[in-house]
């Protein structure tokens, strides 16, 4: 009696072994098939860029306050009536023609930009005399003259100026980023023309021959002397450029 408890004792002892081990090899499965990540990270830098802002003017950026005008190439086309031969000269202008320069201001910069504008052109000459023939405007308008479109210097009478002479002093106007402006200064030098009157008898206008003529013969040159003044900050609200 006493050997058949101690065998129950040993069988009993057994299988609790058995399933201790077994439990064992379970939960050793559970933490192999686990997943498990690590990571360390060390001192690093977190980098913004500033925003670049660079207004320039025929090409030049302001910052450096070294603005040349003089390298401005004029466009210059016959009128619609004279069949003259263009073009005759670089930067070279006879009667029955037309023509202007653009002086472009530019917002090279990554965010918008207010501009103000203060400026001023006049017609000089060596001998202080210019062909009454010969007419001259200045014009503010976007940067988009394309000689093939324009026909005439009447063409620039449709490129209103935006804003006023004095808005642009005092106000200034938005040049969005990417975007620019330009001072285009026109010239006309009108051809004689032959026109009809009421009795059908043929008279000429625009006839200035001894003031071309004159200008002709002393190899006078004309300057527009061209005063310019520009200021800009960044338009308020404008957006960073993408």
């Amino acid at each position: 009696m006493i050997k058949t408890k101690k065998n129950n004792f040993l069988k009993a002892a057994f299988f609790m072994l058995l399933a201790v081990m077994m439990l064992s090899t379970s939960l050793i499965s559970m933490t192999i098939a686990k997943y498990s990540s690590k990571v360390e990270i060390s001192s690093t830098d977190l980098t913004l860029n500033v925003a670049n802002w660079d207004i320039k003017v025929a090409g030049s950026s302001i910052k450096n306050n070294e603005i040349n005008l003089n390298d401005i190439i004029w466009t210059i086309m016959s009128e619609k009536e004279n069949n003259s031969d263009l073009p005759i000269g670089e930067n070279t202008i006879a009667p029955g023609t037309w023509g202007f320069a653009e002086i472009k201001i530019e917002n090279a910069s990554d965010v918008d930009a207010i501009v103000k504008i203060s400026y001023d052109v006049k017609l000089t000459n060596e001998i202080n005399e210019v062909s009454k023939g010969l007419s001259y405007k200045d014009v503010i308008a976007d940067s988009d003259a394309d000689p093939a479109g324009l026909s005439s210097y009447e063409d620039f009478n449709d490129k209103a100026e935006i804003p006023s002479r004095v808005e642009l002093k005092t106000k200034g106007i938005e040049i969005k980023r990417q975007e620019s402006i330009s001072l285009y200064i026109c010239y006309q030098w009108l051809f004689e023309k032959n026109e009809v009157n009421g009795t059908n008898e043929v008279i000429k206008t625009n006839v200035t021959d001894p003031d071309d003529t004159k200008m002709a013969e002393n190899g006078v040159e004309l300057v527009f002397s061209v005063s310019l003044s520009i200021s800009a900050e960044q338009s308020r609200g404008s957006s960073v450029n993408s």
